[in-house]
């Protein structure tokens, strides 16, 4: 917006006259997606991903800090492969990181994905 700075003098008459400009960026707003839940095997889409904020720049991590898992961890919607760890753990949080325009700093959004196991088929008994 534009701000107005008015100076009089003592009997009330304008002395001086000054327009200022002033910018407000809005900060990042993100939203990773509602919590999921996959079966073991399949790749997961990061479809519901947001931003409603102004941005710099997209950045996907998981909770080991490693972004290897993403098709491409600075878009706003890749796919992630789950690790072999995150199969064991039975599930994964995802982080969301959008930079902000300078000033404003780095916000982060989070996503829990649940990943059901496959069923292991046992032992067929016959009598």
């Amino acid at each position: 917006g534009t701000a107005y700075d008015v100076l009089y003098t003592t009997n009330g008459t304008c002395s001086q006259f000054n327009t200022v400009s002033v910018s407000v960026t809005l900060p990042p707003n993100p939203f990773a997606g509602a919590n999921d839940t996959i079966c073991e095997g399949l790749d997961y889409t990061l479809s519901s991903a947001t931003n409603s904020g102004n941005s710099g720049t997209y950045s996907w991590i998981d909770a080991t800090g490693s972004n290897t898992g993403f098709s491409n961890p600075a878009i706003l919607n890749p796919v992630y492969t789950p690790t072999a760890i995150d199969i064991a753990a039975g599930s994964v949080i995802l982080e969301l990181q959008i930079s902000g325009i300078a000033p404003c700093t780095t916000v982060s959004s989070y996503i829990t994905i649940i990943i059901n196991a496959n069923p292991t088929p046992g032992p067929i008994y016959h009598n």
